[in-house]
């Protein structure tokens, strides 16, 4: 798989963010875009960067740079939540939480809450001001836990879902590096699980993570 590289992308700065969501140091998009999307350090400005296939970047199997320890998904979720409104404002946007699962799970919270953040985010983009978003939780039949991000904003054509997950990919975004979805779907399936999305009138758009518990 290739991806053109533009100049203005290579200059980008990634903010990190601690598992109490304070900001740390920023790295540079080259090492940012290494840590998340499995590229080799062989592209230079206006060139491609080449993706080898790996089993985390494939969902073939955690990753060994998870951290694992009980955590509050709640408390996660919560706070997740609270400091994407305080960053973007509430622009009109109701928020609803449904969390069906209270026990502590063993994940990386620090990563868990990334993934949890940019799409939030993303979801207050699609919404542009108005509309509901919503965080909800349950555990299926084998196991897992499923967290639920889904917003009532505009559909995502068919043809463009397969591409959410890849880095650079944006939706006539303004700003950003096409990242934060890309990101998430790393940490799910450095997890060893599974982010997915389903976008209809019908559903609205909603993205789906599903975790071993």
């Amino acid at each position: 798989m290739r991806y053109k590289v533009r100049a203005e992308h290579i200059e980008t700065f990634i903010t990190e963010r601690d598992s109490e969501g304070r900001i740390g140091q920023t790295t540079s998009f080259y090492d940012g875009v290494l840590g998340v999307c499995d590229l080799p350090k062989t592209f230079k400005k206006g060139g491609f960067i080449e993706r080898p296939p790996t089993p985390a970047a494939e969902g073939q199997g955690a990753d060994s740079d998870v951290h694992r320890e009980p955590t509050s998904l709640t408390q996660l979720i919560e706070s997740a939540v609270s400091e994407a409104r305080k960053l973007h404002g509430d622009r009109g946007i109701q928020f609803e939480i449904d969390i069906a699962h209270q026990d502590p799970i063993s994940l990386d919270p620090a990563k868990i809450k990334r993934m949890l953040a940019n799409i939030i985010e993303n979801g207050m983009d699609a919404l542009n001001g108005s509309g509901r978003l919503w965080v909800k939780t349950r555990q299926d039949k084998t196991g897992n836990i499923v967290i639920e991000i889904g917003n009532n904003g505009p559909t995502i054509p068919t043809d463009e879902i397969p591409f959410l997950f890849e880095p650079f990919f944006t939706r006539r975004k303004k700003s950003g590096t096409g990242l934060g979805l890309a990101i998430a779907r790393k940490v799910v399936e450095g997890h060893g699980g599974q982010l997915t999305c389903v976008s209809s009138v019908e559903t609205s758009t909603v993205f789906i993570a599903k975790v071993p518990s």
